[in-house]
């Protein structure tokens, strides 16, 4: 397994400096949200740029990046669903079981994290940040957690994200169906 391109087993090697403390924090609501077609230019200011330059999708396909941002507006504006015979408009996040909705949420979250890592008090300030899907590892100082929780919090305006800080405990914490471990200088999993 691995977090951003760094298997687990690599995690032996970090160092955690006196006053650090590693958690993990969860998004407990993450919503990608339905978008006003007002607001679809707020997230095409990340989304355009990712599309240029992640080149890996353009071979299997004839479409341009005008053409994607353009079905993405359409996907995310316009989501219906059918119960018990009634018709409905989906108010808030993208349709469940739509391929395009785990890449919209991912896309999202990273947007998010960047935008809060990038304004944080250096305080707060991770010295390691590993995500995987919505779960991420993080060392940082005891004193900056609480800030660094509000920050990630206050960076979505739209209320679709939410997260919470799950602080160590005897030096050790669940993630990712492993058991992290803290020795006198160093993570072990």
């Amino acid at each position: 397994m691995a977090l951003n391109g760094t298997p687990i087993s690599k995690l032996q090697s970090v160092t955690c400096h006196m006053g650090s403390h590693s958690l993990t924090c969860h998004p407990t609501q993450v919503n990608t949200p339905r978008l006003n077609p007002s607001e679809i230019g707020r997230y095409s200011i990340y989304l355009r740029p990712r599309l240029e330059t992640d080149i890996a999708w353009q071979p299997k396909t004839n479409l341009t990046v005008d053409d994607v941002m353009e079905l993405l507006e359409f996907i995310l504006t316009t989501t219906y669903f059918v119960f018990r015979g009634q018709i409905y408009s989906q108010k808030f996040g993208t349709a469940m079981g739509s391929p395009v909705s785990p890449m919209v949420a991912d896309i999202f979250v990273e947007f998010l994290e960047q935008s809060a890592i990038a304004s944080v008090p250096a305080e707060c300030k991770p010295i390691l940040w590993k995500q995987y899907v919505d779960d991420i590892l993080e060392i940082i100082k005891k004193q900056g957690t609480d800030g660094l929780t509000q920050q990630l919090n206050s960076v979505d305006d739209t209320g679709s994200i939410k997260f919470t800080a799950e602080p160590e405990k005897d030096l050790q914490m669940p993630f990712l169906d492993t058991l992290i471990m803290r020795k006198p200088k160093k993570l072990k999993n």
